[in-house]
């Protein structure tokens, strides 16, 4: 990638016919890409909506995402199949909250480690670039006030950087730049995919429905309550607060990651709090029924949305009263 400065990087594994298959599709404008939007644990919706399009046989050749969605799409371009996304996600962080190293808040209200350590250990080394599928992720750079796209250099990095909230996760600090949780900037990164991927674009965004109310923050439950009951795991109240705060895209920046999406999935999540990552299987069923609602309403496969017709086609269309006009 640094030698030859290449646009995109495929690769074709001996006797691969799905790479060779994925190649056609794109030169034919039928390669389809995903994204995922960030959203917190109702980003466990993005495997139901997997899960739906795996069935329907439609294929994915593209992946990115951020924050959450970052981490579901890189397990799609490890090539993880249904079982082992469903494995990993819970080992990382349903069995035991991923934000409960409590640290006193001077960066962070977490110290970061075990949510680095789980994406080593499920990621491990592997480079970007290294993947089975072209895969990108957001994250927002603090010191320029734009978004950075990861597109190279090791994904546990990429991945620590995109999902690093501010006040609950320290920042990622790479060559001079200050690195927080892409959805600050960029929650639905469609738009990002659509500038190098021709095909029909999936997108999936979580963050639509009930997050936050009055009666979260003007009553807040006592803290000794809050101990007991187990509910500290999740993280304080502040931490659903400062996800919703950054989940919330602008209308503008929203409008252009819809508008570049050929089929958009909205779950609906209002009943999964954004903290809540034991809510595993009804965010998943809920991703799942979203997905196969708006894909079984299309006219037309997902392969042939932005497909350029063929020699042959074009010969026909030109034979007919509108192409003699």
């Amino acid at each position: 990638m640094e030698a030859t400065q290449a646009a995109r990087l495929f690769h074709l594994r001996e006797n691969g016919m799905a790479d060779v298959q994925r190649l056609a599709r794109v030169l034919t404008g039928q390669s389809v890409g995903l994204v995922l939007s960030g959203g917190g644990a109702r980003a466990y919706a993005h495997i139901g909506a997997i899960q739906a399009m795996r069935e329907r046989g439609i294929p994915i050749d593209f992946v990115g995402g951020a924050s959450m969605g970052a981490v579901i799409a890189a397990g799609l371009a490890m090539g993880w199949d249904d079982g082992e996304m469903e494995t990993r996600i819970r080992q990382a962080f349903v069995e035991s909250s991923p934000l409960d190293d409590i640290a006193f808040p001077m960066i962070a209200m977490t110290r970061g480690d075990k949510v680095k350590a789980r994406l080593e250990e499920h990621f491990g080394d592997i480079q970007i670039s290294d993947l089975w599928l072209p895969f990108f992720c957001v994250s927002s750079n603090l010191t320029s006030g734009s978004y950075h796209l990861h597109r190279r250099g090791p994904l546990h990095n990429a991945l620590r950087a995109s999902i690093s909230l501010p006040g609950v996760l320290p920042p990622v600090c790479e060559n001079g730049a200050v690195l927080v949780d892409g959805a600050v900037m960029k929650n639905f990164p469609a738009d990002v995919m659509r500038a190098f991927q021709l095909g029909p674009i999936v997108g999936v965004d979580v963050t639509r429905g009930r997050s936050i109310t009055d009666e979260d923050v003007v009553t807040p439950p006592s803290l000794w309550r809050w101990f007991w009951s187990g509910e500290w795991r999740k993280g304080p109240p502040i931490v659903a607060l400062l996800m919703r705060a950054a989940t919330v895209s602008t209308g503008r920046d929203l409008a252009a990651s819809r508008e570049a999406s050929d089929v958009l999935i909205t779950p609906r999540m209002d009943k999964i709090d954004i903290r809540d990552w034991r809510a595993f299987a009804p965010a998943v069923a809920a991703g799942k029924i979203a997905a196969a609602f708006a894909l079984d309403g299309l006219d037309r496969p997902v392969n042939d949305l932005r497909r350029r017709p063929s020699l042959a086609e074009r010969a026909r269309a030109a034979l007919t009263p509108s192409g003699r006009g």
